[in-house]
């Protein structure tokens, strides 16, 4: 099933007055627009994070108007709750217009199982792992490892998941960050051949499978690697590896742990070092607020 072009175009319209940085709109204003994106996230997986992030944000505007919050207004909600997740996915609207596949089709681009990875023996694999310590991840080519990193938790970092160093209650989200991380190490790869991405956890990987979260910081993560998927055609599939086979990446993850892992040097002898993004207060590219 396909949109009319006609559709997203009004969409995107629509759309405009919510990537506004200030002012109001008028709450009828926001469910209308709010009704049309549903209706293409349930088309196109890829949108459902961003979407989801719109519906959070009405539905807190709505319950402060209806509270009374000082400064509230019970008919009209402050643009810059919407503003960073309609501007991405107008974006994604955007590029499906000016860049149609040669069938005519509109959003075949964007829909996830269209960028599904062939798997073949030559298709390079990536391993990930994450601690309440820190997290690693591994390139491997042919079965040799070709690029490792590792990493610590920033405070910062913890404080965006709600977590805490060695609290292994967080580990999901610790999991699903590393993830992250370790895919736009590795982006180059992703957006070149494609890799095969497995991890051991499977919670976080149902999250990545089901691309948006009920956890709003789970949700921000799922909208980074929509947002880039999209944006810089990442090609990636997921699969399980059972942890008695992911040793390595599981031993760069915990070489701050308690009690402490080795430097796995046999296995990544041949691999060089890839230095990961900073972990920074503002990582997020697609982050929303909800206050």
């Amino acid at each position: 099933m396909e949109l009319p072009r006609a559709y997203l175009e009004e969409t995107l319209t629509q759309l405009e007055p919510l990537t506004k940085p200030a002012g109001t709109i008028g709450i009828r204003q926001v469910q209308s627009t709010l009704g049309k994106a549903a209706r293409i996230g349930y088309l196109v997986p890829d949108a459902s994070p961003f979407i989801a992030s719109l519906w959070a944000a009405f539905r807190r505007g709505r319950e402060q108007a209806l509270e009374g919050k000082e400064g509230t207004n019970p008919h009209r909600l402050p643009v810059r709750r919407f503003a960073t997740a309609a501007k991405w996915f107008s974006t994604m609207l955007r590029e499906a217009l000016n860049n149609p596949e040669p069938d005519g089709s509109i959003l075949r681009r964007v829909m996830s199982k269209s960028r599904q990875l062939q798997v073949t023996p030559e298709v390079p694999v990536i391993t990930f792992d994450a601690s309440p310590w820190g997290g690693g991840g591994i390139l491997w080519i042919g079965n040799v490892a070709r690029e490792f990193t590792h990493f610590l938790w920033k405070p910062s970092t913890l404080k965006t998941l709600g977590a805490r160093i060695g609290d292994c209650k967080g580990q999901t989200p610790f999991e699903y960050m590393t993830l992250l991380m370790v895919c736009i190490t590795f982006s180059s790869t992703l957006a070149t051949t494609g890799a095969v991405v497995k991890g051991d956890n499977l919670s976080s990987l149902n999250e990545a499978l089901k691309v948006k979260s009920t956890i709003v910081t789970m949700n921000s993560i799922s909208r980074e690697l929509t947002w880039r998927k999209v944006a810089l055609r990442w090609r990636y599939c997921l699969q399980h590896l059972p942890a008695e086979l992911n040793d390595e990446a599981d031993a760069l993850s915990r070489l701050a742990a308690e009690p402490r892992r080795e430097l796995p040097v046999q296995a990544l002898r041949r691999a060089k070092f890839a230095h990961l993004p900073r972990q920074t207060a503002s990582f997020w590219r697609a982050r929303i607020s909800y206050d």
